[in-house]
């Protein structure tokens, strides 16, 4: 298989299930041989959901890629302390939202959502999954058991998660909300506390309201909906990220 030559010709390619992936960082290209068929009918799957930024183009007779690039993330877009106003932040939670619903109608489990997983891609402008479990699955990486827990306490996990739940698509609908938040407050909604302090807040309260000055300038009902995917009681937070997208 050759190189796309939009890619560095020496950047190492590593064996991913059934493909190669060539690239890193925000720049990334699998490569699938032509006679994968179940293979690329996944990776095809996921370039028409549109949730990870992928784009099909052939290299040759025997071989297709899947790239995706994207400008930054929205974790080294937002930087220290820096909020969003709704007119750019409620895009991008809508993107999210409408990426996470893709995953959910398919049953594709995209990874574990994070700051530094939100793609920014420049053209067209949007927001898009940079994760990799879902590309993994589709090239044939077996998940190895365990693989979907989170393994360690976080700030940026679910309540249920940071007691020791597998990750699934209901933390990615909490960690949007997370998302949310920061991006309208301009820091985590339960910044300032130690670690385990802040766990228990999640886990019992709740997120506290938006800072006065941003809840003002939000659309009627925004305030309150962003409060309730972080409601401490998972049945009270939308059951699925179609209802997230609607909403917003």
């Amino acid at each position: 298989m050759t190189v796309p030559p939009q890619l560095p010709t020496d950047d190492a390619a590593v064996p991913v299930g059934v493909g190669l992936r060539r690239g890193g960082g925000l720049r990334q290209c699998f490569i699938v041989p032509a006679h994968e068929h179940a293979a690329l009918a996944a990776m095809r799957a996921l370039v028409g959901g549109g949730a990870f930024g992928l784009i099909e183009r052939a290299v040759e007779p025997e071989a297709i890629a899947f790239e995706r690039e994207a400008t930054t993330t929205l974790a080294a877009m937002l930087g220290e302390d820096t909020p969003l106003p709704w007119p750019q932040a409620g895009p991008i939670a809508i993107a999210i939202a409408a990426a996470l619903s893709w995953c959910e109608a398919t049953d594709t489990f995209p990874g574990a959502l994070a700051l530094d997983a939100v793609w920014l891609v420049q053209t067209p402008a949007r927001a898009v999954l940079g994760l990799d479990t879902a590309i993994e699955r589709a090239l044939g990486v077996v998940a190895p058991p365990g693989a979907e827990r989170s393994g360690r306490l976080s700030r940026w996990a679910g309540p249920e998660q940071s007691a020791g739940a597998p990750w699934d698509h209901a933390a990615n609908r909490y960690v949007l909300g997370l998302v949310l938040y920061r991006m309208l407050a301009g820091r985590h909604p339960f910044a300032g506390l130690g670690l385990r302090r802040a766990l228990e807040e999640q886990a019992s309260r709740g997120a506290p309201p938006l800072p006065d000055a941003v809840a003002q300038t939000l659309p009627d009902g925004v305030q309150g909906f962003v409060l309730r995917l972080l409601d401490a009681d998972a049945e009270r937070r939308p059951r699925r990220a179609a209802a997230i997208e609607a909403r917003l």
